[in-house]
C-alpha cells in the first residue's frame, strides 16, 4: 500500500510500507493509479468538486484503500501527498504532527504542522462522505 509521496532533489520519493522508491512524477503515478480502477483522473476530480461543492484541496479518492491528500497544493513543486487510508493515527506534540502510518513507520513535520493536522481533518470529512455516498450505489 502506498503511504506517502514526498519531493526529493530526484524526483518523488514513494513510501510502501516499509520500501522506498524514487519515482520521476508524482502526477502520472497517480493518474496511472486510477487508470488501474478504470477511471480518469480529470474526471473523478471533476464528480468529487461537484459532489463536494468544494474548489480546493480535494481528496484524490481512488479506492476504499487509496485516498490522498495533498499538501501544500497540486501547484506547489514541494507537495506531499498522503493516503489517509495507510494512516493509523496522528497527531501534535510539541508543535509537530507526528503521523504514525500501519506500516510502523513514522513521520514528522515540522513546519506547517497545524495547517497539515487541519487538511487531515477536513479530508477525513470529505472521504467519509464520499465513502457513504458510493455504499448507497
Amino acid at each position: 500500500m502506498i503511504e506517502q509521496i514526498l519531493p526529493s532533489a530526484f524526483g518523488y520519493r514513494l513510501y510502501k510500507s516499509f520500501k522506498e522508491e524514487i519515482i520521476s512524477s508524482d502526477i502520472s503515478l497517480i493518474k496511472n493509479l486510477y487508470h488501474q480502477y478504470l477511471m480518469d483522473f480529470q474526471g473523478r476530480k471533476k464528480a468529487i468538486k461537484i459532489f463536494l461543492n468544494k474548489q480546493r484541496n480535494l481528496p484524490f479518492y481512488i479506492s476504499k484503500t487509496c485516498t490522498f491528500i495533498v499538501y501544500p497544493s497540486l501547484k506547489s513543486p514541494d507537495r506531499m501527498w498522503i493516503n489517509l487510508y495507510a494512516l493509523e493515527s496522528f497527531f501534535i506534540k510539541e508543535g509537530e504532527l507526528i503521523l504514525r502510518f500501519k506500516s510502523g513507520r513514522i513521520y514528522i513535520i515540522k513546519n506547517d504542522s497545524l495547517k497539515v493536522l487541519k487538511r487531515l481533518l477536513e479530508g477525513k470529512k470529505m472521504v467519509n462522505k464520499i465513502t457513504k455516498y458510493l455504499a448507497t450505489l
